[in-house]
């Protein structure tokens, strides 16, 4: 059994390396703080299925193998958020929730009420300093587009409607 704080350690010194793999990669749904936590996983299996035989924690085979690992569950994690059975999670935009809407709730019967609502949202998003890009794209996903569908109507791919819906989320978190 290895002790906790050598796990904490190793954790330490190799962050940096989980860090650089994760930055490479890209995860549905996700962002790259979710790739680094399942490299973490990933390093931690490494370093309790390590064989002692090839070396000690810390070696330069240690680091390799459990650096390998950390690769392997991030790479299992992006394998896995991007197929179709999660494919409507990783498309949703809770635009709801960033917004403030979603704690009023309000039966919505009426067709202009929805649509003054949609209005409402958008006019909120133009003040937090999206570009006309990201409010073109913020205004087909209000309207309902996958995000397939606008990478048609605008001509981008869907990798690239996914970075501007990634962008957009920050800006609306306040992190940009």
């Amino acid at each position: 059994m290895i002790e906790e704080n050598k796990i904490e350690e190793l954790l330490i010194q190799n962050e940096e390396n989980i860090r650089k793999i994760a930055h490479k990669l890209k995860i549905a749904g996700g962002n790259e703080d979710d790739l680094v936590q399942e490299g973490m996983i990933g390093f931690i299996d490494g370093i309790r299925s390590f064989d002692r035989t090839r070396g000690d924690l810390g070696s330069e085979a240690f680091t390799k193998f459990a650096l390998m690992c950390a690769k392997r569950e991030m790479l299992d994690a992006v394998r896995h958020a991007s197929c179709q059975k999660y494919s409507p999670l990783n498309g949703f935009v809770p635009l709801g929730t960033l917004v403030g809407t979603v704690n009023e709730p309000k039966i919505q019967n009426e067709p202009e009420q929805i649509i003054i609502d949609k209005e409402t949202q958008f006019e909120k998003l133009r003040n937090i300093g999206l570009s006309e890009n990201e409010l073109q794209i913020i205004n087909y996903l209000l309207i309902g587009y996958s995000k397939q569908e606008i990478a048609c109507r605008t001509n981008k791919t869907k990798k690239a409607i996914e970075d501007i819906c990634y962008r957009i989320r920050k800006k609306i978190k306040g992190e940009n």
